[in-house]
């Protein structure tokens, strides 16, 4: 308080403190807000960009197998 040359008690530090302690708050709600819709955007269902990368499964009859079995 010294460096502000303010009194605790005077109605316009106490003004000033409400008015930065409300910046604050507002500060923090629209962080908030902002990590929430990227969240949101990004664990969408509807995602409409392409994937990365894409992979694919091929299953193959092994015959060789079956006619060792003799089943």
């Amino acid at each position: 308080m010294d460096l502000l040359r303010a009194q605790d008690d005077s109605d316009m530090w106490m003004a000033y403190v409400d008015y930065v302690d409300e910046m604050v708050v507002d500060g923090f709600f629209t962080a908030i807000q902002c990590s929430l819709k990227f969240l949101l955007d990004n664990t969408s269902p509807r995602a409409e960009a392409a994937p990365l990368f894409e992979a694919v499964l091929e299953l193959q009859v092994m015959l060789n197998i079956a006619k060792n079995f003799r089943l």
